[in-house]
């Protein structure tokens, strides 16, 4: 399959420990410390949600989200597509709440370390 595709795509998918599969799409090589820092994120985000002043449907919709994460995470070869927008979509869920901005922040930024692309800022 590598030598089917263009050799920046090739080059980039290796440098990044992206594999291709037929049945699943792009998916990461994501190291431990990079699982990690998402995990610590999204206790975090579960600690932070209780205080939050927004609806028990809301909450539940983004814990269901968080759980999704979770279990995509866990696998041998997270799926990049389902985490970028799961993790995306809390923090759309999130950034309306002022008390929530730290959060977002810290979603961000374990997003960006493990090469996860954020949308939640520009996106509606």
């Amino acid at each position: 399959m590598k030598e089917l595709l263009h050799p920046w795509i090739r080059e980039l998918c290796i440098g990044h420990r992206i594999v291709f599969h037929s049945a699943g799409g792009w998916r990461s090589g994501m190291n431990p410390d990079q699982r990690e820092t998402l995990r610590q994120a999204l206790r975090h985000t579960r600690e932070r949600i209780a205080a939050l002043e927004f609806s028990a449907c809301d909450k539940d919709e983004v814990r269901e989200l968080m759980d999704r994460v979770e279990s995509e995470i866990e696998g041998s070869h997270p799926n990049n597509s389902v985490v970028a927008g799961f993790l995306n979509s809390i923090a759309r869920s999130l950034r309306t709440e002022p008390a929530a901005h730290k959060v977002c922040a810290e979603l961000d930024a374990a997003m960006r370390q493990a090469g996860i692309p954020t949308t939640w800022e520009t996106l509606p």
